[in-house]
């Protein structure tokens, strides 16, 4: 009987689980990855402001309008100054202005609308269909650029680190 062929084969099969485990992992560690790293994208989130109409169209400026995802999870991110940016509001034809047509408040996510032309108009497919994009902090989030940094290269020591067991084990049988 040929034992060297039995080892063989059982490196050969520990080094296709190595890399098929390997590559499940990695997506995994990719995705957490990009959640240390980035912040969290919004594009045209719907927000109804018909419960602020006022009898003939005006708006009711003490109407707080929040943005779903701004601060849902947790506090830390206002506590922390990692607040909402990137900021655009409008409806299907005009972008609004951020202090002239609606006021934004980055600590709780909140938008308040002014009594304006642009916000009163009747523009567009439907008055009271407003759009929201913006990006936010995400659970997660590293907020200083050294530790982002470092978490970018989080996926790549891992990425190294299969090759080195795949080679290595590769070496190793065939030098046996």
């Amino acid at each position: 009987m040929n034992k060297k062929a039995e080892i063989t084969v059982g490196a050969i099969l520990l080094i296709a689980i190595g890399i098929i485990v390997g590559i499940v992992l990695i997506q995994q560690i990719f995705q957490n990855q990009a959640t240390m790293t980035t912040k969290n994208s919004v594009v045209s989130e719907v927000i109804n402001i018909a419960p602020a109409r006022l009898t003939g169209g005006a708006i009711n400026t003490t109407y707080p309008f929040a943005i779903a995802n701004a601060y849902a999870a947790s506090s830390w991110q206002y506590r922390d100054s990692c607040t909402v940016d990137s900021i655009t509001y409008g409806n299907a034809t005009l972008t609004f202005t951020l202090g002239t047509d609606y006021n934004f408040g980055s600590i709780n996510g909140t938008i308040l609308l002014k009594n304006t032309v642009s916000v009163n108009g009747t523009a567009g497919g439907s008055p009271n269909l407003t759009y929201v994009s913006y990006s936010y902090c995400q659970d997660g989030y590293n907020q200083d650029s050294g530790s982002r940094g470092i978490a970018s290269i989080i996926g790549l020591f891992t990425v190294i680190a299969l090759l080195i067991f795949v080679i290595y084990m590769g070496i190793r049988e065939w030098t046996e």
